[in-house]
């Protein structure tokens, strides 16, 4: 019994003293257990996050939406245009030393996209992009078969621009304006475009993610063989609620070039994306 007590007490005392001191936990940690790669996927809500997290949790150290609490405390300020960046970039040094993860896989990572470049010169990024039509569908079943999560960023993604209803099929379901939703998605996608540069980014199409090991492998430097084939769509919804069956197409289409088009222009022009329809149809839900 002394001597099991023995060996765990000077764990924990190591533990403790990296947990207190994030720049000697970086440092130690760089030299005993280096990352073998670093990539962050930072999609919007519903595009494959947890499964990029999944595809490289088969080889490399990987989480999906680590000390998520963080992140409600953090975004409302952050997205107003009024959070330190200073601070940002030191807490985001502090997780970092604390998880030491070779691929974190977290929607609110993009609006921190522009800090993470300059903090972590090496990292790579992949933007999960899944088209306007299925992406929509996706995040209201969401809500309504999770009405009410434990932490919640729902408000701070779609409630602040003060949208009006156009449709009372939302209004009905205690969902959030089609222009919020939508105008969200455009936001989203454009903080990281405007954030990384051309070659530290990789778009993948969230349909096509198990299709794309390969690239995605070369992009973040390793052997295709490391990430793990079919780890796409495990995070599916347990009900489809088919919502815009029930908003009229030209709405949905209006709503879709007021809101998104600059955008799909700009990720239609990336060689990853010529080929894909970033408007979608209702046939492809």
């Amino acid at each position: 019994m002394l001597g099991t007590t023995a060996m765990i007490e000077p764990k924990q005392v190591l533990v403790d003293f990296l947990a207190s001191r994030p720049r000697a936990s970086r440092l130690i940690r760089s030299i005993a257990q280096p990352r073998s790669v670093h990539v962050y996927c930072i999609g919007a809500p519903k595009t494959g996050t947890k499964s990029v997290a999944a595809v490289f949790g088969a080889s490399f150290r990987a989480r999906h939406e680590g000390r998520y609490a963080e992140f409600v405390e953090r975004l409302p300020g952050r997205i107003a245009g009024h959070a330190s960046d200073n601070r940002d970039r030191r807490w985001l040094r502090d997780r970092d030393a604390t998880m030491w993860l070779e691929c974190e896989s977290a929607h609110p990572l993009a609006w921190f996209a522009d800090l993470l470049v300059a903090e972590f010169p090496n990292a790579k990024f992949l933007l999960t992009v899944r088209d306007c039509h299925s992406w929509l569908n996706s995040v209201i079943d969401q809500h309504l078969n999770v009405p009410e999560p434990s932490t919640n960023l729902r408000d701070v993604y779609y409630g602040g621009e003060g949208f009006e209803y156009e449709t009372d099929a939302l209004r009905e379901m205690g969902e959030y304006p089609l222009a919020a939703y939508l105008s969200y998605w455009a936001r989203h996608n454009e903080k990281v475009l405007d954030a990384v540069p051309e070659e530290r980014l990789l778009v993948v199409p969230t349909q096509r993610l198990s299709h794309s090991l390969n690239r995605i492998a070369a992009f973040a430097g390793t052997d295709p063989g490391k990430l793990r084939i079919g780890g796409d769509h495990v995070h599916k919804a347990p009900k489809k609620h088919r919502v815009l069956e029930r908003v009229p197409r030209a709405l949905f289409l209006a709503r879709v070039e007021q809101h998104c088009r600059s955008v799909i222009d700009r990720l239609s022009s990336r060689p990853e994306l010529s080929d894909y329809d970033l408007v979608g149809a209702p046939q492809a839900v």
